[in-house]
């Protein structure tokens, strides 16, 4: 996610509140501050967090790595469900804005 948390334990959300954030703030940390923006604190586009880290910022490198591992993540469980697939096709930011995901990905898959 861009902005938004993803998948997280609940008890993050309780401990925020318990921490003194009201229910709109720990809305707003979630669903405004979080995921690709919240990890690389520098950006929510995942083109610029990956040229960010390739120019040596350390919070972007691990971002896009992150980034990359939730996708293999879930592209394997769903490939496994299906019983293969004839093609993946990224939409949204993912296919519109990230020319260089799929060259990281495998880069990374190498490493």
């Amino acid at each position: 996610m861009s902005t938004r948390c993803g998948d997280i334990d609940a008890e993050v959300v309780l401990e925020l509140c318990r921490g003194g954030y009201s229910a709109d703030a720990v809305s707003s940390i979630l669903n405004n501050q979080s995921g690709l923006l919240g990890l690389s604190g520098f950006s929510s586009n995942l083109e610029e967090v990956i040229a960010e880290g390739e120019r040596g910022n350390e919070d972007c490198r691990i971002a896009a790595e992150v980034c990359a591992n939730w996708l293999k993540t879930y592209l394997g469980g769903y490939y496994w469900l299906l019983g293969g697939a004839d093609a993946i096709v990224f939409t949204d930011s993912l296919g519109t804005r990230s020319r260089s995901l799929g060259r990281w990905c495998a880069a990374e898959s190498r490493n």
